[in-house]
């Protein structure tokens, strides 16, 4: 990825390696992620939407994943013009998965939201797979329609195409909590559906 090193240096990079170059693919991805989200600015770069409301700085347009030569993107997938998300979420700190925010909040992803939605998808285990394999083939899946959910936020088999053709990660991959969570960012941001990929409804931010 062609990430100029005050970019990278500016939305985080430096958490990771001290050049892109040196970087592993998925650290790449990460910041990407964040400037295909945030879009790139003049001033002082704010990880956070609330920093970006608070302080106004002066945002260009965001690139989105479209930005990226280097990512194959599905013509049909067009990003959404907002990316500010809320929703309703119940009050008992049990029902969330704390260890988990960080890195919800590294890839975009609102992460109280998330952090409920791995509570209520896989109870914070990242290893959930909600079928049962024998000899190769599903014997037993939650799902009606046959597909299976996996990982820490439950992504379901009918993205797997779109899995590989954007990030370039297998299913398997998904038992890692980072790449789950990162793929749930671009479900989140980049598919019409939102955050009714988890049947959670959006609120007015």
């Amino acid at each position: 990825m062609g990430i100029a090193q005050t970019t990278w240096e500016g939305y985080g990079g430096l958490d990771f390696a001290s050049r892109p170059s040196q970087a592993t693919k998925l650290e790449q991805i990460v910041i990407a992620n964040r400037i295909a989200v945030f879009g790139y600015q003049t001033k002082n770069v704010y990880l956070t939407i609330e920093d970006r409301l608070k302080n106004k700085p002066f945002f260009r347009p965001s690139v989105s994943y479209y930005g990226w030569g280097c990512i194959k993107n599905n013509k049909y997938l067009k990003p959404p013009t907002s990316n500010l998300y809320s929703a309703k979420l119940p009050i008992d700190a049990q029902y969330y998965c704390p260890s988990y925010e960080p890195i919800f909040e590294k890839y975009s992803l609102p992460a109280k939201v998330f952090s409920y939605i791995a509570w209520r998808e896989s109870r914070c285990n990242p290893g959930a797979i909600n079928a049962i394999w024998e000899n190769g083939q599903i014997v037993w899946t939650l799902n009606k329609n046959g597909s299976y959910d996996s990982g820490l936020l439950q992504i379901n088999s009918s993205w797997f195409k779109t899995l590989k053709l954007q990030l370039g990660h297998t299913p398997q991959d998904l038992m890692d909590p980072t790449v789950n969570a990162l793929f749930a960012s671009w479900i989140l941001h980049f598919s019409s559906g939102r955050l009714s990929n988890w049947n959670i409804k959006a609120m007015p931010a």
